[in-house]
């Protein structure tokens, strides 16, 4: 448990540097000159994840919405909360991560509302075309023909 507000927030910029300074690594294989089809690990940044600061605090999520309802916490939990958020949006809009993912763990997501009123009606139409090749009824008929 979290005495103060200072404490939890300590914690939390303990879990930055800690995410900050182990990076993840990324295995590539190598397309061109005396290595091809080698492989070689490249490093890169690891996000910073609510989930990921949880198990490093060793935090549980019913924890953390009894803090939320004091407003001591709540002040805290928030800026934590943005700079998680910061750090994944920025990581994907710099191609660092994946920014689908990025965009569904944040709730960022492209909404359209499409409104139907009335009944729906399609057309269409087929064009036969005569190639002036005959129809066969059989595959001998075409291996004939061929």
């Amino acid at each position: 448990t979290y005495e103060s507000p200072e404490l939890l927030w300590a914690a939390a910029c303990e879990y930055f540097e800690y995410v900050d300074s182990n990076q993840l690594e990324r295995i590539e294989g190598i397309k061109s000159g005396d290595m091809v089809g080698m492989t070689m690990a490249i490093p890169v940044r690891r996000p910073y994840t609510k989930i990921g600061m949880q198990c490093y605090l060793g935090l549980n999520s019913s924890y953390l919405r009894d803090l939320k309802d004091d407003s001591d916490f709540s002040a805290v939990l928030e800026l934590i909360d943005k700079v998680i958020e910061t750090q994944q949006l920025e990581s994907a809009l710099a191609g660092l991560t994946n920014a689908m993912l990025t965009s569904r763990l944040l709730g960022l997501v492209d909404k359209q509302a499409v409104e139907q009123t009335g009944d729906m009606k399609a057309t269409f139409s087929i064009n036969v075309v005569n190639s002036g090749i005959p129809l066969s009824s059989s595959e001998g008929e075409v291996e004939d023909a061929l």
